[in-house]
């Protein structure tokens, strides 16, 4: 087999099975996006990529699978607000808070 002919077999492959499957009905966009936010939240904290990138999926597999979809999207929303909070400054960066719970446990003891 050339290389022409596997490539019109995935094609044929993609044309049936996505495009086909989009047609009949509307893209469910609630797995992606929450996936997109898991993993910027994750890269913007520090994660490795890898372990970000197989987070977002199992994010996304869930959801589009109805495994906690509600929760999981609530979390989203939440991680979501709370990365922003943390962007811009409202709340200190995670890495200072062992710092401030030893500073608040040292002055509550006093």
């Amino acid at each position: 087999m050339s290389v022409l002919h596997k490539t019109k077999e995935v094609l044929v492959v993609v044309k049936d099975v996505i495009i086909d499957d989009l047609q009949s009905h509307p893209l469910d966009t609630a797995p992606w996006t929450n996936a997109s936010v898991y993993l910027g939240a994750m890269l913007f904290f520090g994660v490795d990529l890898f372990k970000a990138a197989v987070t977002a999926g199992v994010v996304a597999l869930a959801i589009r699978y109805n495994y906690g979809r509600r929760a999981l999207i609530r979390g989203g929303v939440a991680v979501l607000f709370f990365t922003l909070a943390a962007w811009t400054g409202i709340i200190p960066d995670p890495a200072n808070w062992g710092r401030l719970v030893h500073f608040v446990i040292a002055a509550s003891r006093q």
